[in-house]
């Protein structure tokens, strides 16, 4: 029996429900604005004028050493508050729920995802993994929080060249977990 992890995660965000939304409606910058889990989004399908419909395949990743594929597709637009709902199939498959709330001078948005391994070799290993599944959910979603902070500077004009962080490869983690050293 194939367990379902489900996650909840919500970032407080200086920026308008609005702001957040023109980043988050997109699935294609993915990889621009959050490059340290989105490796590539290609479109499939552009869906309806709301965007229900709207289809894409995913490749990702977070610190640990494999890559996920799956097709996301939208199954609903949320007026309020202001979100969407998500369709996932393939090495995950189950549910996403964006929202963005005002909240005070910026915004609440939150993640509710609720997913089962689809990919064999780590659904054979989940019941012994899932303490790392856990991990790698969370180290993605700080990355990613961290990310949409940079996006939101960068289109406001606000930058100041810093860059979103990149995909992590075991060797880079390795190194940032002993202070190791790149040789000269």
């Amino acid at each position: 029996m194939a367990l379902t992890y489900t996650f909840f995660t919500t970032w407080h965000l200086p920026a308008s429900p609005e702001e957040v939304w023109a980043v988050l409606s997109d699935e294609t910058l993915l990889p621009q604005w959050w490059p340290s889990a989105f490796l590539w989004v290609g479109r499939r399908a552009q869906g309806e004028e709301r965007g229900v419909g709207r289809t894409a395949d995913v490749l990702a990743r977070g610190f640990l050493p494999y890559t996920l594929r799956w097709r996301i597709r939208v199954t609903d637009i949320l007026p309020e508050p202001e979100g969407f709902v998500v369709q996932v199939h393939g090495d995950l498959n189950g549910t996403g729920t964006w929202t963005a709330q005002a909240r005070g001078e910026g915004s609440a948005v939150s993640l509710l995802w609720s997913v089962q391994v689809g990919h064999p070799l780590l659904r054979r290993w989940e019941r012994l993994l899932w303490p790392l599944f856990h991990a790698n959910h969370h180290w993605a979603m700080h990355q990613g929080e961290r990310s949409l902070r940079l996006e939101l500077c960068r289109r406001r004009g606000e930058a100041h060249g810093e860059r979103p962080p990149c995909p992590v490869t075991m060797n880079v983690l390795w190194r940032r977990l002993t202070n190791a050293k790149m040789p000269p």
